[in-house]
């Protein structure tokens, strides 16, 4: 399963909403079957990428060929490096590993560069440990603020400056968590509405002076506009996933499929595309 789930039940009821831009009718059913969908195309998208998107801590061991001196690891862009071994022998068993000094973080981020070729290869030679990923979460960004307790749950925020909207999620302090429903807040003013049309606007304000964490929606819109994409086509298209339609010429043809390697609709796939892994070295 994806390490990060790339939309969520209320993007996704106002994604499939009719003309007048309503959402679907909340349900429990709906909500079942949507976030099975969201979490199996989130699945598929991140193995499509070959990389990891949650920002975490990782371990990562890596095939050598002789006079290698780059590494591209599963988790970039690459935001630290903790050290780096190698083991000549492939073994780890603390008895012929050895620290390499001074590697540093390659281009864009994506890779790990030592300076000194290494003239061996095994399958398991140079051990990583790294800090890397895209963000904490898919859709949900944490904001720092004067009074985050001050917001109810469940509320829809609104940013002054960006138009950004997104609904509360929960507060500790100053750390104000939002799911962010569309556009990006940057460090602005904050308004608290009941509902989504800002009709009705609490008596809650505040400002956000930091982004703590920053959610993929904002960051990297393009991949969480992939996933919504592709789960509206198999949410509408679950019962005729395989449909036998009639040609020109009067016979029976199955819609064209993708291919195995990418199943995603043309459009997804673009939105896609320039964050696949450069390399599997």
């Amino acid at each position: 399963m994806s390490t990060l789930q790339l939309s969520s039940y209320e993007r996704m009821r106002r994604y499939l909403g009719d003309d007048d831009r309503q959402a679907i009718t909340a349900s429990v059913y709906k909500r079942r079957e949507l976030l099975t969908w969201i979490n199996s195309v989130s699945d598929a998208i991140e193995r499509y990428l070959d990389r990891t998107l949650l920002i975490d801590d990782y371990t990562e061991y890596f095939r050598v060929r002789f006079g290698q001196t780059e590494f591209f690891p599963k988790a970039p862009p690459i935001t630290a490096i903790t050290s780096v071994y190698e083991d000549p022998l492939g073994l780890w068993d603390t008895t012929n590993e050895a620290e390499i000094d001074d590697p540093i973080i390659g281009h864009f981020s994506n890779s790990v560069i030592i300076p000194d070729t290494l003239a061996f290869e095994v399958m398991k030679g140079v051990r990583i440990i790294y800090t890397g990923g895209m963000a904490y979460s898919g859709v949900q960004s944490v904001f720092t603020v004067t009074d985050a307790t001050a917001f109810t749950s469940g509320k829809f925020i609104v940013g002054t400056t960006s138009g950004a909207l997104g609904i509360v999620r929960g507060g500790v302090t100053t750390a104000l968590t939002v799911e962010v429903l569309g556009g990006k807040f940057t460090t602005e003013a904050i308004t608290e509405y009941t509902t989504e049309d800002e009709s009705d606007a609490t008596a809650i304000t505040d400002t956000i002076s930091a982004v703590a964490q920053q959610s993929l929606a904002e960051s990297y819109p393009a991949i969480v506009q992939a996933c919504e994409i592709q789960v509206l086509h198999m949410y509408k298209e679950k019962q005729t996933l395989e449909l036998i339609t009639q040609s020109r010429d009067g016979s029976s043809v199955r819609r064209q499929q993708p291919s195995v390697a990418n199943p995603f609709l043309a459009e997804a796939t673009r939105f896609l595309q320039p964050y696949r892994r450069p390399s599997l070295g």
